[in-house]
């Protein structure tokens, strides 16, 4: 397995801490004679945090930089950065962090990628979740929303902006029980939200880091 990347800064204290810079950069503080494996471990622990935090400073860092289909350039999605990675190939497929997509592919074929993706996950979420809240919907589709991640129709019909398969899994999650939770409360009452935190607990830290991956709505 591939070590994380990381700089090591020693003083005279007496934790171990880690920073995220604003460009992604890892950088561990240490006391002055903490073993390497012992900086090692803890990082390896913190793993899936550091994952998250360096994606968050990417992200941020290119709010305003619109996707486009050439080798090299950055792609989000489920919450990682994928480097785009042109080859002989008549399909895009995802091999860890690298997006490999046709030669002559081009920006419309990642968000038609990107749209066939978001359906198969979040119907399959959305069907996941409705068995264990006991809810029933009528149908799931995407849509092309640019300011809100999900909605749900009178009719139970419930629609996700296709944007939101850019955002990590558990934001996802937070999104589908949210719009489930409306087939049983069409409202935001006290009853909707205790619906939403019986299956998602920390349903406020995720409504909170949602509103932090709004610049995904303007990047493509």
């Amino acid at each position: 397995m591939e070590k994380t990347a990381y700089t090591l800064i020693r003083s005279q204290r007496k934790t171990l801490s880690l920073l995220i810079r604003s460009d992604g950069a890892l950088i561990a503080r240490a006391p002055l004679y903490m073993p390497i494996k012992e900086i090692e471990a803890f990082i390896e622990k913190k793993k899936e945090w550091i994952d998250a935090k360096q994606y968050e400073a990417k992200l941020h860092s290119q709010k305003y930089k619109k996707i486009t289909a050439e080798p090299g350039a950055m792609l989000p999605y489920l919450g990682r950065m994928r480097k785009i990675i042109k080859c002989e190939t008549d399909k895009v497929y995802l091999k860890g962090t690298e997006l490999f997509i046709s030669s002559s592919a081009g920006a419309d074929d990642l968000i038609k990628w990107l749209k066939e993706s978001a359906l198969a996950l979040f119907k399959k979420r959305t069907d996941a979740f409705a068995e264990i809240m006991n809810t029933n919907y009528a149908s799931v589709k995407i849509s092309n929303a640019k300011t809100r991640w999900g909605s749900c129709s009178g009719s139970n019909s419930i629609n996700f902006s296709w944007r939101l398969v850019m955002c990590p899994p558990e934001i996802i999650d937070y999104v589908v029980v949210h719009e489930l939770a409306h087939t049983i409360h069409k409202n935001h009452s006290r009853e909707f939200w205790n619906e939403v935190g019986a299956f998602i607990p920390d349903y406020k830290i995720r409504r909170k880091q949602l509103k932090e991956y709004s610049g995904l709505m303007d990047i493509i």
